[in-house]
């Protein structure tokens, strides 16, 4: 499936136990991996993915036949988790949710194995080359003049789709898509109102940004080849190529 719910909190809580902060609030953990230069709306951004995956996990395993005594304990994670990825629960420690984080990865690694869902990141190169160039456009982000309010927008969503492609055995290749896609989306909300000395520096980053939707849709292959009832449904780059282009408000 695109969205390997079981295979993700399977990463989760690989990340979490890797991070060895089970001491620490739930926030720290997540900084840990997801990146520590992360405003509180760029995490917040990481934690309503996180919490969507572990959403998804449960409704699997409600819904899949299974012994009511693992699914019990199962279940038990995911509502933990649940609770640690919210506003009221980030600030807690983490050994608050899941005191036995060993037994809860355990139980997960054992229904990944059992329902084959267990992440298999077969675009290693074509994802690292992307974060490269991803992270490239974020440094060189200071010469293309850009207005503040559209170079902050800006930055600040490619700090999110970083992160997610860092972490994309957690949070799932879809997420990285959408939070793609919502970049492209507020680059173009805000390029009609681009400063003169602005607009070069807009259509520049555009043109990168824009480059990027085949390469995902690469790894989106990738990830997600395989048995899929949604297989001849557009590519991810046919449907984000929707949003209307910037280059024609900035030259029009």
């Amino acid at each position: 499936m695109s969205d390997n719910y079981v295979g993700n909190v399977l990463g989760i809580l690989r990340k979490l136990k890797l991070a060895g902060l089970p001491n620490n609030a739930v926030i720290d953990n997540i900084h840990h991996f997801a990146g520590k230069q992360l405003t509180d709306s760029e995490s917040l951004r990481i934690v309503a993915y996180l919490h969507d995956q572990v959403c998804g996990s449960e409704s699997v395993i409600k819904n899949i036949e299974f012994a009511e005594e693992a699914r019990a304990g199962l279940l038990q994670t995911t509502d933990a988790l649940k609770r640690a990825f919210t506003l009221g629960g980030m600030n807690s420690a983490l050994s608050q949710y899941l005191p036995a984080l060993d037994t809860s990865l355990s139980g997960f690694a054992i229904l990944a194995s059992i329902t084959n869902s267990t992440t298999v990141l077969k675009a290693t190169k074509e994802l690292s080359d992307l974060i490269v160039e991803i992270e490239n456009v974020k440094n060189e982000m200071d010469s293309y003049d850009l207005d503040p309010t559209i170079y902050d927008v800006v930055s600040r969503h490619i700090n999110i789709l970083l992160s997610l492609l860092n972490n994309v055995d957690a949070v799932g290749i879809d997420s990285a898509l959408t939070a793609y896609a919502e970049l492209m989306l507020r680059l173009r909300r805000l390029s009609p109102d681009a400063s003169e000395k602005s607009k070069a520096g807009v259509l520049k980053i555009w043109t990168k940004i824009e480059q990027w939707a085949g390469r995902l849709t690469i790894i989106d292959h990738a990830i997600t080849s395989g048995s899929n009832i949604l297989q001849h449904f557009p590519t991810a780059v046919a449907l984000i190529k929707h949003i209307p282009e910037v280059a024609g408000k900035l030259v029009g």
